[in-house]
């Protein structure tokens, strides 16, 4: 049975689209790996909200609504925290860097 070359083809530039969507996502966690952490955070608490949700003693948009702001603040959480980093990261980079030429 001989194979259609539009689909080989076709197969070939998904596999290669698959290897670039690959390397963006391994670029965006080298980068930013905080806002990985924060996603992370964000889809836990949802996935605890989703589950809980049966043995709520209020009513759901209540429940719903809390939940949405705890998932918020935990990704804002993570995103200041790592810009706190990476803030701290640089001035110590400066410092050392003024402090090996002899400056302060």
């Amino acid at each position: 049975m001989a194979s259609d070359p539009n689909t080989l083809s076709g197969l070939s530039e998904s596999l290669q689209d698959a290897e670039v969507q690959e390397g963006r996502l391994k670029k965006k966690i080298r980068e930013n790996p905080f806002m990985i952490a924060g996603l992370t955070c964000l889809v836990g608490i949802a996935s605890y909200g989703l589950y809980n949700m049966k043995n709520r003693k209020m009513r759901p948009s209540i429940y719903l609504l809390q939940l949405r702001v705890a998932a918020q603040g935990s990704l804002v959480f993570c995103l200041v925290g790592g810009a706190a980093v990476e803030l701290f990261g640089t001035l110590k980079k400066k410092y050392y860097e003024s402090a090996d030429n002899g400056e302060k």
